[in-house]
């Protein structure tokens, strides 16, 4: 296990998951099953570490992980001929996860929250004077985000691919946006690299709202005076980290907006979900929120569906009539 999250797993899939896969290994499954050698891996011994980890207080998404983690790596062990019988991981069923309940985000409170973080750019913007030029006592703690949360809005883009943007992605005559990094948190350690995926490396257009938003940033990120190449670097023109994002930023702005639970992330199901609403293409929405195929959005977005089912089926109806 540890020669294959070494040689296979961290050099070839990004540092969040080789941290999440190094970290169920060391702390769920290695306690029970590492002293047991590789021949002896059956599946008494998976339906063994199922209950255990159980017992333990594992949810039923740590212990499905957990499962297919392993079932990976066996798999790897079987094509190198280390591992001669069936994978006892495919074998057992895995506890099927529980998705969590959060709050489907409506137009309504969608635009709440853009109206309440303009309002926080334009307090900013109000001093009125060079940034170098405000006492450092009296300076704000964080640069208002507003042009973040609209880019999540309105483009989908992941958070670590929105927190790695440069000024030189975004091509403010031709309306778009290219991305091509993007930023990880391991550790504590805050580091800027590969996106997510190969398909993730795209060019998003751009709306007017978006491209407003993106301007007033440029406007005080040279006031700040940092020199950053960063498009949303703190005041020092250093790279965000995501837990600030969330709680100096988003938590307030949804508290002030008056919107229920949602992370970050939901921004952008939020924006699939209006595109699929208003008839967009899944296609385009795939290109947008560079998903490797088509029917990965049509996946995730399954609950939208039903209702343009229902407006397709009498659309075809009235026009037949």
């Amino acid at each position: 296990m540890d020669r294959w999250l070494q040689h296979d797993v961290k050099p070839n899939l990004s540092r969040n998951t080789y941290a999440l896969y190094e970290s169920i290994w060391r702390v769920h499954v290695a306690p029970v099953l590492a002293s047991r050698a590789l021949e002896r891996l059956d599946a008494e011994a998976v339906a063994m570490l199922y209950a255990r980890l159980r017992e333990n207080g594992a949810s039923p998404t740590v212990v499905h992980r957990a499962g297919v983690l392993m079932q990976r790596a066996i798999a790897v062990a079987t094509r190198r001929g280390l591992f001669h019988r069936p994978n006892p991981f495919a074998l057992v069923d895995k506890p099927t996860p529980r998705p969590k309940e959060q709050h489907t985000l409506t137009v309504g409170e969608a635009r709440r929250i853009i109206a309440v973080a303009r309002d926080g750019q334009l307090r900013f913007v109000k001093k009125g004077v060079a940034f170098e030029e405000i006492d450092r006592a009296e300076r704000p703690q964080s640069v208002p985000l507003e042009a973040l949360f609209v880019l999540l809005l309105t483009t989908g883009l992941r958070l670590g691919e929105a927190l790695a943007l440069r000024w030189s992605d975004i091509d403010f005559d031709k309306r778009r946006l290219s991305v091509r990094r993007s930023l990880v948190e391991v550790g504590g350690v805050v580091e800027i690299g590969q996106p997510k995926t190969p398909g993730s490396r795209r060019a998003v257009e751009l709306g007017s709202m978006a491209l407003d938003a993106l301007q007033r940033r440029r406007t005080e990120a040279d006031r700040e005076g940092h020199g950053s190449e960063l498009v949303f670097s703190t005041i020092e023109g250093t790279p965000q980290r995501r837990s600030n994002v969330r709680r100096r930023h988003f938590e307030p702005i949804l508290e002030r907006a008056g919107v229920g639970h949602i992370t970050i992330h939901g921004l952008r199901h939020a924006m699939t979900s209006f595109g699929i609403a208003e008839g967009i293409a899944p296609k385009i929405l795939a290109e947008r929120l560079g998903h490797s195929t088509v029917r990965l959005t049509q996946d995730r977005y399954a609950h939208v569906l039903p209702g343009l089912q229902r407006a397709a089926a009498d659309v075809i109806d009235q026009l037949l009539r």
